[in-house]
């Protein structure tokens, strides 16, 4: 097992979510030009940029280098479900750790990014069968902004042997 760092991505996790923000931003403005610009001096609608690009991508790639010495093969899921949550994936040495974030976006908070955290305890607020619970809304997440070591998300990936 690779040397897990303790190293925290707190300080490239703001500057991504800036990033997006800021992506975002200009993209609202260029959409509305786009929008409001006669059909004969329209090019193509803008795109709008993708957060799991701008800050999950980088998340997983951050976590792959302080966790498994940059030696896993990751993939990034989503977004998926209700909470729009998103998976990274880490095939490491025959076994694949998982672990899911979700975006938390308000009209009165700023942008954040949460860990649903399934080393804790479920509530079972929601019933078995219900979409909550299919959704695993039952465990409680965790703000990733805090100054989390990569030790910690690594504690909290999920491990199974995908053979």
């Amino acid at each position: 097992m690779a040397t897990t760092s303790k190293r925290s991505p707190r300080p490239q996790l703001r500057r991504w979510i800036h990033r997006f923000e800021d992506a975002w931003n200009a993209y609202f403005e260029a959409h509305n030009a786009w929008k409001n610009a006669f059909d004969d001096e329209r090019g193509p609608e803008p795109r709008a940029p993708l957060y799991r690009d701008v800050v999950i991508k980088p998340l997983a790639d951050f976590l792959n280098k302080h966790c498994f010495g940059g030696k896993a093969k990751v993939e990034v899921y989503g977004p998926q479900g209700i909470g729009g949550r998103m998976t990274m994936d880490f095939r490491y040495r025959g076994r694949l750790y998982y672990l899911g974030v979700e975006p938390v976006i308000g009209s009165d908070t700023p942008l954040m990014l949460r860990i649903r955290r399934f080393d804790l305890k479920s509530s079972g607020e929601y019933g078995p069968g219900s979409i909550g619970a299919i959704n695993c809304m039952n465990f409680p997440t965790t703000d990733v902004a805090e100054a989390y070591p990569a030790s910690w998300w690594r504690k909290r990936m999920v491990i199974t042997n995908p053979d």
